[in-house]
């Protein structure tokens, strides 16, 4: 049995496809961040990751595949962001999830619940506050 270097190798069309969202050309990725509503400065950390993914794609992308990310708004609305993560994971087809962020609780349990299902992965980016923590460390 001949084996190749990568299934990109491989002559056989339906064999090149590697995974869902990951063709020979492209990986699809998906994003949901509350770009409007209450929580809309969070959205600037989607931006930001927009704004990578360009220089990632200016340079060539990622052994030669441009990244094709996909981010949606989901308000800071919980079933908004579920609705969102299943259209970018069973209509888009994206190949993981990187930096979704929603409201704790039901909604997150929801989006992980749907992802796990799915068998998708998620990459999160999470920032927090210090001033909290550093204010409480001065007071002891």
């Amino acid at each position: 049995m001949h084996r190749w270097r990568s299934r990109s190798h491989c002559p056989h069309p339906r064999l090149r496809r590697i995974a869902p969202g990951v063709t020979p050309t492209e990986i699809k990725i998906g994003g949901v961040f509350p770009f409007s509503g209450p929580a809309s400065s969070i959205g600037l950390v989607g931006k930001g990751v927009l704004a990578y993914v360009q220089l990632i794609n200016d340079r060539g992308g990622i052994n030669n595949r441009k990244i094709n990310y996909i981010a949606m708004d989901d308000a800071y609305s919980p079933p908004k962001a579920v609705e969102h993560i299943r259209k970018l994971v069973d209509s888009d087809e994206v190949a993981f999830i990187f930096s979704h962020h929603c409201q704790a609780g039901a909604g997150r349990s929801r989006t992980q619940g749907l992802l796990e299902a799915r068998e998708r992965p998620s990459a999160l980016v999470r920032q927090y506050s210090l001033g909290k923590a550093l204010f409480q460390a001065r007071r002891s």
